[in-house]
């Protein structure tokens, strides 16, 4: 958790924020390592293809949630985004560098003619 919250980028108000995903994320994944969520069985193939953004600061008990179900998933195409200098909200922490990845990643690889 320490790791979460004093991590240099973040303002007091931040922390306070990080501070918070910490304790929700303990209230819906109270074991993060266990198998009996149904939502990973049940999305374990898509026939879609899939983008994971995803904060390298995001709260340990999600992190490690999201990493082993895309590890587990089957998708035609998938990726996994990490941004190094974000928590749990990336979209709303680094909105530049988010349209970025949507523009220059995700937009590209689905209509490369464009």
């Amino acid at each position: 958790m320490p790791f979460n919250v004093f991590v240099g980028e973040y303002s007091l108000v931040e922390q306070v924020h990080a501070f918070n995903a910490f304790l929700h994320s303990r209230r819906i994944y109270p074991q993060p390592s266990t198998d009996r969520l149904p939502s990973r069985r049940a999305t374990a193939r898509l026939d879609v293809t899939i983008y994971l953004v995803q904060g390298r600061h995001e709260a340990r008990d999600r992190a490690v949630l999201a990493e082993e179900w895309f590890g587990l998933l089957q998708a035609p195409r998938k990726r996994f985004i990490v941004f190094e200098k974000s928590g749990h909200h990336p979209l709303f922490e680094k909105p530049a560098l988010f349209h970025q990845v949507m523009t220059d990643v995700v937009l590209r690889e689905t209509y490369p003619d464009r």
